[in-house]
This record gives structure tokens, sequence and C-alpha cells, in this order.
């Protein structure tokens, strides 16, 4: 699934889903895929497998496993201003079958029936976690 984080009018795009074979770690670019460095001036958004970000970890792809519930996802938004920002995706593009017995949140946001959350300005930064449970 594809989630797209804006600040300002710039905007990155990273991915998170369930595929066979995937585990909780990086998995290789074949399934999962680290984030590119963060350009000078602008935010900076990867997802992390460990809880705390290192160079191996931060992902713009993260895949976990379709035999694991519930999977968590954590989400760093690292920005040098202090600006707002949207957290948006297309809630139609996720899965039919398994993912629709489950749940799927953004903090306190159903992304199965919304397409958007907003969040506030901060110093440094800030996680949202993704907690999925099929």
């Amino acid at each position: 699934i594809q989630m797209n984080v804006t600040i300002d009018s710039v905007g990155k795009h990273i991915y998170f889903g369930t595929k066979l074979g995937a585990t909780d770690g990086y998995d290789g670019p074949d399934v999962d895929q680290l984030a590119p460095p963060a350009s000078p001036g602008e935010f900076y958004v990867f997802f992390t497998v460990s809880g705390i970000p290192n160079v191996t970890d931060k992902l713009s792809h993260d895949y976990r496993s379709v035999d694991k519930s519930p999977n968590q996802w954590l989400l760093y938004i690292i920005q040098t201003s202090n600006k707002s920002g949207k957290i948006s995706w297309d809630a139609s593009s996720f899965p039919v079958g398994t993912l629709s017995r489950g749940s799927l949140y953004i903090n306190d946001i159903n992304m199965l029936t919304e397409n958007n959350f907003y969040f506030t300005s901060w110093s440094s930064h800030k996680n949202h976690l993704l907690w999925l449970t099929v």
C-alpha cells in the first residue's frame, strides 16, 4: 500500500504491507527497500524495524509476514522545521479478503475508512504507529 507524506507542498511516498516470505526484519531488496538518504533541508520519512532508526533499517518499503498477526509498522517523520503535514492513502486500495476481517490504524485513525491523517507541528522528530490486526 502506498502512503504519501506531505509537508508544505513537498510529498514523499512510502510503502507497506504483507508478502509471502517476509519477516519483521529487513528482508533484502527483493522484499524491502532501504530509504534513500535525507535530502538537505527536507523532511525525512521512513519505517524502522528495530524501533531505533539506524542505517540498515530505515525503509521506504516495509513488508511483513502474511502469517503473523498482528503486524506493526513504526513510521518516522523527521524534519528540521516546525511544520504540520498530512499522511494520505487510498482506503479503497487495501486488499479485500483477509485484511477486511482485521483493522488498520495509524494512531486513532481507521485507515480502512479514512484517507488522511493530519499531524501538527513538532520541533525535531515524530513517530506514528501503524497497527494491523488481522
